[in-house]
């Protein structure tokens, strides 16, 4: 217990540190999603609003519920971060728990024990997310629990059943640790078919597991498919086919493996200082490379042994043994873990837990395989160098702020926003719905233009139409165009037209003499800056019809799309046209397509400044552009966050 106590106090000291150093993460899911999420839950807004934060507005709230708390106290931004690194560091007891399974409580095996959980905590992955909006620290907290109290042998069946809970509440707030959950299942069936687990402590396990996804998930997957007929709306909707989102498979392209290479170099990838190699942002993670090394070292030095005759009857009972270690069932959740991520994403901050376990099975493969005191030195520098490799050079965050004691997200929103309500609807892809949480309680809001343009025609274009009739004379465009306020600058006039034609579809025009500035108090070491957006009153006006370049952009499109499937889906209900511009972000693989009137056509990728041109619009979308396939290869966009065809 004292040992117990030991580690967590000490670890969080350490990721308090850390957090310190590293600064807050003013991300872009916590102005888009993040903040939004949780509050549109407890005031209603979620039934209200219409895609409020973009195709995210639809996750299951309920992780978000600490942080809304945080940001809605009267408290410096310091303040959050302590409670957000507490609860992070919450990771260290189902570690511990799960060393303990591993090395037994013996003080002689302490050290092993120590340099384990150091390895574990000292995950990239998880240090970057540490103390800051993200739900995959407390989702990998969850999971861990779960894996450590699937080792202990002597827990109750309600015991069992109470752990149980704790997977079900991981897969409630983030479907993708459905992932941990088949690991999960694998292990637990092994653990009853070796006598480690009885056949009705699995069953409690797992009915606390359907208790809690039920209870959790339940309700609001209840409410998407009565309100958009899909439980887990938008995901899968190739197979429930709403008709208020596109039917084709929407999956994260940027991280997935191209090739059979692709599956067996990630491990060494992760070492290197690249940018979107499998997270996003320069995470160097040296562990996975030692343990790959590792592991061949050891399945070499079985193998070998294995092979000689004299021993190989006399220790089979020996070798059958190892079914009942708890190391090798460890390596058994790691790999099954591992291909099952890689399959669906790819990204590293789906499978911290995995990665931690990295850092614990790493100790136990050195151990195997020379003397104590050798390995003890070796896995100290190791720790040592690893801290320093990524510490010192990787990226601690993707958005870092220091803390500078004022509140954690600050919108600066003027006062007849917060006293009378409107329907607010955003362009862009950033959808910024954080800041509903300080415009009027009462009013509404809609990601109009953004990751999935909303269309006009369908049963979508209805809800859209029935909301706008609902709020006629009280609607404002919320848009990145502080610039077109700018009544005395003469070339503002042709860049209102283009920006007016974007929302005419809608039956609306910006009217540019009731605007308001929006914005978001954002710091570096050296100073204050501002990030500014327009609110400006919006006025009916006539639907345009589409003009010949709006007609000709589109052929093109298509034309792109069907080159290449498998990179430009889903394909939007509606592209974006300014009249002289038009243009999709495809949102699998962040790949954005831009066609100029007059110029030609650009290829490019949403987090990257490489760009291929295919052509004339007219020769693209007759067929006789440069493939669209061909340019995404060229680009090489895999390192970058894009994905080969």
């Amino acid at each position: 217990m004292r040992e117990r106590s030991f580690v967590f106090f000490a670890g969080f000291g350490l990721l308090l540190a850390w957090v310190g150093i590293a600064g807050r993460d003013i991300s872009w899911d916590l102005i888009n999603h993040h903040a939004y999420l949780p509050f549109s839950l407890l005031s209603g807004r979620f039934a209200l609003d219409l895609f409020g934060a973009g195709p995210q507005s639809y996750q299951n709230p309920l992780g978000y519920i600490p942080l809304y708390g945080l940001l809605k106290l009267p408290v410096p931004d310091w303040v959050v971060g302590v409670a957000l690194t507490a609860l992070h560091a919450l990771v260290l007891l189902p570690l511990h728990s799960i060393a303990v399974s591993i090395w037994g409580p013996e003080a002689q095996e302490r050290p092993f024990r120590l340099l384990a959980l150091g390895l574990a905590f000292a995950t990239p992955a998880f240090l970057y997310l540490a103390g800051t909006s993200s739900i995959d620290p407390i989702a990998t907290v969850l999971i861990l629990v779960a894996l450590a109290g699937l080792m202990r042998t002597s827990a109750s069946a309600s015991k069992m059943g109470l752990v149980g809970i704790s997977l079900g509440l991981a897969i409630a707030i983030k479907p993708t640790n459905g992932v941990f959950a088949v690991a999960l299942l694998v292990l637990s069936v092994w653990r009853c078919c070796s006598g480690l687990l009885l056949w009705r402590q699995a069953l409690a396990y797992w009915g606390g597991v359907v208790i809690a996804v039920f209870l959790s998930w339940g309700p609001w997957a209840l409410w998407l498919w009565q309100r958009f007929g899909n439980p887990v709306f938008p995901l899968f909707n190739q197979l429930f086919h709403s008709p208020y989102a596109p039917e084709q498979t929407l999956v994260a392209m940027r991280f997935l493996p191209q090739s059979w290479v692709d599956w067996l170099a990630r491990p060494i990838e992760m070492a290197r200082f690249a940018g979107y190699t499998n997270i996003e942002g320069v995470v160097p993670d040296l562990r996975p490379a030692v343990l790959l090394i590792l592991l061949v070292a050891l399945l070499g030095g079985f193998a070998l042994s294995f092979t000689r005759r004299h021993s190989a009857s006399a220790d089979m009972p020996a070798r059958l043994d190892w079914l009942r270690r708890t190391d090798a069932q460890l390596l058994a959740f790691i790999l099954i873990s591992y291909v099952l991520v890689m399959a669906s994403s790819g990204n590293s901050r789906y499978g911290i837990a995995g990665l931690m376990l990295v850092g614990m099975l790493l100790v136990r493969c050195a151990q195997s395989l020379a003397e104590p005191i050798t390995v003890r030195i070796f896995l100290g520098a190791l720790l040592l160098i690893h801290c320093l490799y990524y510490g010192v050079s990787g990226d601690r965050r993707l958005n870092g702020e220091p803390w500078k004691s004022e509140r954690y997200l600050q919108f600066e929103v003027p006062a007849p926003l917060q006293e009378k309500p409107y329907l607010h609807l955003s362009v862009g892809a950033l959808s910024l719905s954080a800041v509903a949480l300080q415009f009027h309680p009462e009013g509404r809001l809609v990601n109009l233009i953004g990751q999935m343009s909303l269309p006009t025609r369908g049963p979508l274009a209805q809800k859209l139409g029935d909301l706008m009739l609902q709020w006629r004379g009280r609607t404002r465009l919320l848009f990145n165009g502080v610039h077109l306020m700018d009544d005395t600058n003469a070339e503002v006039g042709p860049l209102r037209e283009r920006m007016d034609h974007s929302i005419a579809r809608y039956g609306i025009r910006i009217d540019y003499k009731d605007c308001l500035v929006v914005r978001l108090k954002r710091f570096t070491d050296e100073r204050v800056e501002y990030r500014q957006w327009a609110s400006c009153a919006v006025e009916s006006a006539p639907v345009s019809a589409p003009t010949p370049f709006d007609d000709l952009a589109l052929r093109a499109f298509r034309r792109i799309e069907a080159q290449c499937p498998r990179v430009f889906r889903p394909v939007p209900f509606e592209m974006e046209s300014d009249g002289e511009t038009a243009r999709i972000m495809y949102l699998n693989s962040d790949a954005v397509v831009t066609v100029i009137n007059g110029n030609g056509v650009a290829l490019s990728h949403h987090r990257s400044l490489q760009k291929e041109w295919l052509g004339s619009p007219e020769a693209v979308a007759d067929g006789n552009g440069i493939d669209a396939c061909d340019a995404w290869s060229r680009m090489e966009l895999q390192q970058a966050g894009g994905a080969r065809p």
